[in-house]
């Protein structure tokens, strides 16, 4: 805002015209004395005041400094391209908008960093909306799910590497939305030479366990199960699950859950591994995975400790989270 100075006109009589009064006549005067005293005081005051603000455009981007959020960067400017980097490029107060694709947390940190989703191998990135993703640890990848396609992205490096028809990888669901998905590591707790991972993919009715081989890369159909957590207060409604994820060696999650081991009856402290479903209401459901095999806290999902992370994304915008054994991944 120009502030205009105030200005204060004075009309003022002259210092010097003091009036006078009267011609005085001596009586033994003939002579006329007539003063005539005029008095003509002009004061003319004039305040011109132009103050014009010269907009400039510092970075040369077009965008002068009063519409530029940061004009010394020339890549920002009101309707530039916004990239998945921390910054407002286009200038709508919201840094990066959708262009974020891909977050990833290491072991260990406490910090998220974000990726566009076609980071690297554009042409197997997926095109629709992702609706799931789980990680094969052995492999150093994860298969990410649409509605029709999968693709395969290479955890080292954030590759896209392969994609195809998600119906001729997994029948049983074709059509149907995944509503969660997750791998039992290879050996897990057991064989010290395995072979195959177990791989669960869930619509909102029936839970498909698969048989992954580590060779041939192939899935092969195990067993199904019903979804029913009928009975279960802490467990979400199957139809309303969102996304979930399994952590067999990742603590993290474990941050904002309470006491766990209160809620199993157990005696250990010993953290193992758990499960994390989120519904559409906006609520994580924690699943001990390790101990007693029940549901052992809900929470607002912006509560759930890896989301309270600083970089961490919004994670009602998440199609897909899994564990690989180094690093959380998440994708819009």
């Amino acid at each position: 805002m120009i502030s205009l100075p105030l200005s204060l006109l004075l009309a003022c009589s002259d210092g010097f015209g003091f009036p006078d009064h009267g011609a005085r006549k001596d009586p033994a005067d003939t002579d006329t004395d007539t003063d005539t005293d005029t008095d003509a005081d002009t004061d003319a005051d004039t305040d011109t005041d132009t103050d014009t603000d010269t907009a400039v455009d510092a970075d040369g981007d077009g965008s002068v400094s009063t519409d530029d959020c940061d004009d010394s960067n020339a890549s920002v400017f009101p309707g530039a391209a916004e990239l998945c980097d921390g910054l407002d490029e286009d200038c709508d107060g919201d840094p990066d908008n959708d262009s974020c694709g891909i977050w990833t947390l290491r072991d260990g940190s406490d910090t998220w960093e974000a990726w566009p989703l076609s980071a690297s191998g554009a042409a197997h990135a997926p095109g629709s909306p992702i609706e799931e993703a789980v990680a094969i640890e052995a492999t150093g990848r994860v298969w990410v799910l649409t509605r029709s396609t999968w693709h395969v992205l290479l955890v080292d490096g954030l590759q896209w590497i392969d994609s195809g028809d998600r119906d001729a990888l997994f029948p049983e669901v074709a059509g149907q939305e995944v509503v969660a998905a997750a791998s039992v590591p290879a050996g897990w707790a057991s064989d010290p030479t395995p072979t195959t991972a177990d791989v669960f993919i869930e619509t909102s009715e029936t839970a498909w366990i698969y048989s992954f081989d580590l060779d041939t890369r192939s899935f092969t159909l195990v067993s199904s199960a019903p979804m029913d957590w009928t009975g279960d207060p802490l467990a979400p409604d199957p139809a309303a699950v969102t996304l979930a994820w399994l952590a067999v060696d990742e603590t993290a999650g474990w941050g904002s859950a309470g006491d766990p081991f209160a809620t199993c009856g157990l005696g250990t402290s010993v953290m193992g591994p758990y499960a994390v479903y989120m519904s559409s209401s906006g609520a994580v459901h924690l699943y001990d995975a390790g101990w007693c095999f029940q549901f052992v806290a809900r929470m607002p999902a912006p509560d759930f400790s890896i989301f309270t992370f600083a970089g961490a994304p919004d994670p009602r915008v998440l199609g897909g989270v899994d564990w690989t054994g180094e690093m959380m991944v998440a994708f819009r």
